[in-house]
């Protein structure tokens, strides 16, 4: 049997108008056929899809473009509101010089304007560092702060910022923001999963005072295409392996057993 290539996603940039005709384009049909299958009924996801039911394919975009306008957002002005508190571009800077991250540093991974918008490294330099909070001790913060009235309730939020960009980071790269271990499909997977679901919470919260809706939407189709991808490999070695694709309930090999690490 010649070797399978089949296309299960298209990726675009930050482009509207590309990004507006990849939405019409595969937003025509429902999953169906053994993808649909494997899927199961998921409450919340979206099975819109291109090419055909049975060899559906989904909506992508490029993971600097939906990580660096992550950044843009934290760096704005305006910032991103969590729950109550928001998080912009002072707070953030103030709160990274306080855990000792240097002025060049922070300089660097918050610098103003849309000149270093496309310095990727700058980008995970400053995901990584607010991921860091999440393991941060509480004495670490100066002592002012954490006699201030309400500071459990913004550290708390503050936390949810480093988990969201913890996830967001992990995704991306594939690798642990602690230890720097390489990260395999089930736990990237993990990642996309919890990201997309404090995504969904926070965007239903605040609006686009979390995010604006084209970073949320990046940001969910960036998850989604992941869970799409690992289903789409599976069918394809049962084709190869059997030479037919999934077109019922399985019984029996590698489908009828599945640990769900869904969107």
């Amino acid at each position: 049997m010649p070797h399978l290539i089949y296309v299960d996603a298209i990726q675009s940039d930050g482009a509207a108008c590309i990004k507006l005709a990849l939405h019409i384009l595969l937003t025509k049909f429902e999953v169906g056929g053994g993808v649909r299958i494997v899927l199961g009924n998921l409450d919340l996801y979206n099975y819109l899809c291109g090419g055909s039911p049975e060899r559906p394919i989904v909506q992508d975009i490029d993971d600097k473009h939906g990580i660096k306008r992550f950044r843009m957002a934290v760096k704005s002005n305006k910032g991103v509101k969590i729950v109550e508190i928001t998080f912009n571009r002072s707070l953030v800077r103030e709160v990274l010089l306080e855990l000792s991250f240097s002025r060049e540093t922070v300089a660097e991974m918050l610098v103003e304007g849309s000149a270093d918008a496309q310095n990727v490294p700058a980008v995970v330099r400053l995901c990584l560092a607010l991921a860091s909070i999440e393991w941060t001790p509480t004495r670490k913060f100066a002592e002012k702060r954490r006699r201030a009235p309400g500071f459990r309730r913004w550290l708390r939020e503050l936390k949810i910022l480093a988990r969201y960009s913890r996830l967001l980071v992990e995704m991306v790269t594939c690798q642990d923001a602690k230890t720097a271990e390489h990260l395999d499909l089930g736990q990237v997977l993990s990642r996309a999963s919890q990201l997309a679901h404090i995504a969904f919470a926070l965007f239903r919260k605040n609006g686009t005072a979390f995010l604006p809706s084209q970073n949320y939407s990046n940001t969910i189709l960036m998850c989604r295409v992941r869970e799409s991808g690992r289903v789409h490999r599976g069918l394809l070695r049962e084709r190869r392996q059997t030479g037919r694709f999934l077109r019922h309930a399985p019984r029996h090999g590698m489908w009828a057993k599945r640990r769900s690490t869904r969107v």
